[in-house]
């Protein structure tokens, strides 16, 4: 539901959240879709997007971008990738030359979150 006065102005917008990325992710008339589905999921924590989390997570690991699979890791959903099994993941990846890749996770997440 969009609220827009007489002058134009939009006061508010409301969607079904549990919806938008699903619907997102079923249109061919938006461009890049699947891109602009899983950046909406991220920035707003938005449901349904959980298998463009594990897409994306798991390219940035295989092209070596360990800072930006720990991004994706952090910004998932859930415990979808916080879990024993990514930390297991990121204990098992060689060294680039730069900080272990499990240090470069936990950074990630201890910069936006409490670990327990």
């Amino acid at each position: 539901m969009i609220v827009i006065n007489r002058a134009g102005q939009i006061f508010s917008i409301n969607v079904e959240e549990n919806n938008l990325i699903p619907y997102i992710n079923s249109v061919n008339f938006i461009p890049d879709n699947k891109n602009l589905s899983f950046k909406l999921a991220q920035r707003f924590s938005l449901p349904g997007a959980d298998d463009l989390f594990m897409l994306m997570f798991n390219q940035k690991i295989a092209s070596q971008d360990y800072a930006g699979a720990a991004q994706v890791a952090k910004d998932a959903p859930g415990t979808l990738l916080r879990n024993v099994e990514t930390i297991n993941k990121f204990k098992s990846l060689p060294n680039t030359g730069g900080p272990p890749p499990l240090i470069i996770y936990f950074n990630a997440l201890i910069n936006s979150t409490t670990l327990n």
